[in-house]
C-alpha cells in the first residue's frame, strides 16, 4: 500500500530566518554593531583624556610652582648663625640686564671652549662643524632637537664649560641670585657658594640638592629665553668663532709657506 507523502508548510517567518532575511536577525546585528561602535568611541575618548592629562602634567613640570625662591646662604639662623654669617637672596625670573650678563657669560665660556676643543663642547660638534655642511637654520634645528629644557642637559653643558672656565657655575649662581655689589658681599657669597654643606665642620655652603634646585628653578623661570638663546644665538656664535679660528690657521700656514 502506497504511503501518501505529506507536505508540511514552513511558516514565512521561519523560512525567512533560514534564508537570512529575518528582520529580527538584522536588528540583532545592528544593535551589536552599535554597541561595538559605542565601545570604540568610549575607548578612544578615554585615550584622548589620558593624553591630555599627560600633556597637562608635562606642562606643570615646566611651569614653576613658585615664581620666586628664597635662599638663605651661609650659616642659617636656626643653626645659630649671626646676621654677619648668612645672607638672604631671592631667585626670580631674570630682568633684562642680569639676563644679558648671563648670556654674555655663556658666550664667553663657550667661545673659549670651542677654540680649545674645535667645537666638541656639549656634544655640539655637528652644530659647530664645517660651515659648508649645514646652514644656520639647520644648525638651529639641531639645537632645537637637543633642547636644554631640564637640569640634566644644562648641567652637563655647564660641567664641560667649567673645565675651560672653572668659575662658570658659581658666576651663574651670582647672576641668578642677583647678589648685590655691596662692599665685600660678592666676594663673601662667591666663597660660600663654592663650599659644600658640612655643619659638623662649620662649613655652610650648598647641599647637593641645592645645586639641582638652583638650576631647575632658573630653567623654569627663564625657559623661553634660554631656548631662544641656544637655538638662535649659539649657532651664529659658534660659526663666527670657527671662521675666525680657520682664518687664523690659514694665515699661519701661508706665513710658514712664505718662509
Amino acid at each position: 500500500m502506497a504511503t501518501k507523502k505529506q507536505t508540511v508548510k514552513i511558516p514565512e517567518a521561519v523560512e525567512a530566518s533560514t534564508n537570512g532575511d529575518d528582520p529580527t536577525n538584522h536588528s540583532v546585528v545592528e544593535e551589536h554593531n552599535k554597541q561595538t561602535e559605542a565601545e570604540r568611541e568610549k575607548r578612544e575618548q578615554s585615550e584622548r583624556e589620558q593624553q591630555m592629562q599627560q600633556a597637562r602634567d608635562e606642562l606643570e613640570k615646566l611651569e614653576p610652582s613658585d615664581p620666586e625662591v628664597r635662599w638663605v646662604i651661609g650659616k642659617p639662623p636656626q643653626e645659630g648663625g649671626k646676621e654677619t654669617e648668612y645672607s638672604v637672596y631671592v631667585q626670580r625670573k631674570l630682568d633684562w640686564l642680569p639676563k644679558q650678563r648671563f648670556f654674555a657669560l655663556v658666550a664667553r665660556s663657550m667661545s673659549k671652549a670651542i677654540k680649545s676643543t674645535g667645537g666638541e663642547v656639549g656634544g655640539l660638534s655637528d652644530v659647530f662643524g664645517n660651515e659648508d655642511e649645514a646652514s644656520l637654520v639647520e644648525r638651529g634645528r639641531r639645537l632645537t632637537q637637543r633642547d636644554f629644557k631640564d637640569a640634566a642637559s644644562f648641567f652637563a653643558l655647564a660641567m664641560e664649560l667649567v673645565a675651560e672656565t672653572p668659575d662658570f657655575l658659581v658666576d651663574c649662581y651670582m647672576i641668578w641670585l642677583n647678589v648685590p655689589a655691596r662692599r665685600g658681599e660678592r666676594a663673601w657669597a662667591r666663597e660660600v657658594l663654592q663650599q659644600p654643606w658640612r655643619p659638623e665642620e662649620d662649613i655652610w655652603g650648598l647641599k647637593d640638592e641645592d645645586h639641582e634646585k638652583l638650576i631647575n628653578t632658573f630653567i623654569d623661570q627663564n625657559y623661553e629665553d634660554i631656548r631662544a638663546f641656544f637655538v638662535e644665538k649659539v649657532p651664529a656664535m659658534g660659526k663666527r668663532v670657527m671662521l675666525h679660528e680657520r682664518s687664523k690657521l690659514r694665515k699661519a700656514r701661508r706665513s710658514e709657506s712664505d718662509q
